[in-house]
């Protein structure tokens, strides 16, 4: 479960360090929001699969160890 918050907290950070730079740069911060959103919307179904594949991957092997734990 640590690799799940460690993920999620890197994910927060980078996000808002992009958001950051372009509300410095004088976008204000729903055009920020939209430019640092953008390579997720223009995926191509294929690609979004994949991408949601690899996040699959990514939370169930912490899962299954984590529910593996608890029944001992």
């Amino acid at each position: 479960m640590k690799i799940l918050w460690i993920a999620a907290l890197l994910l927060g950070l980078l996000l808002s360090y992009a958001v950051g730079l372009n509300y410095v740069l004088g976008f204000n911060l729903n055009k920020s929001l939209a430019k640092t959103m953008n390579p997720f919307r223009v995926m191509e179904i294929a690609e979004f699969i994949v991408f949601l594949v690899l996040i699959f991957f990514l939370f169930l092997n912490p899962v299954r160890t984590f529910f593996k734990k608890e029944k001992k």
